[in-house]
């Protein structure tokens, strides 16, 4: 897994189940943990993290929504001949989640 404190890697581990220490790599792109043929994404994220994209603030609008654009849709590249089904991101805090959904609903991602 990526250069993350303990609380992010108990988070990881608890959510995906992969306690190796290693991300999973597929197509280059690196996920948390795989159940059945779903890729796992961890975010230990809670409310002013940078996955909270509530904000109207500069930084939450210029920065860290194009962040997570970005990432979601390398991740979706990815899934093409992996023979994965889907992506789903496990995050803490449900008004986190809230935030992401209406995010990728707008994004049509």
């Amino acid at each position: 897994m990526r250069n993350y404190n303990q609380a992010d890697i108990e988070y990881a581990v608890r959510v995906t189940g992969n306690n190796t220490g290693l991300g999973i790599y597929v197509n280059g792109v690196e996920f948390d943990g795989v159940e059945g043929t779903l890729l796992l994404d961890a975010k230990n994220a809670g409310i002013k993290s940078f996955y909270d994209v509530t904000g109207s603030d500069n930084f939450t609008q210029d920065f860290k929504i194009p962040e997570i654009r970005r990432q979601a849709r390398r991740q979706l590249s990815a899934l093409p001949g992996s023979g994965a089904s889907g992506i789903e991101w496990r995050v803490a805090n449900e008004q986190v989640v809230r935030g992401l959904r209406l995010l990728f609903r707008e994004e049509q991602i």
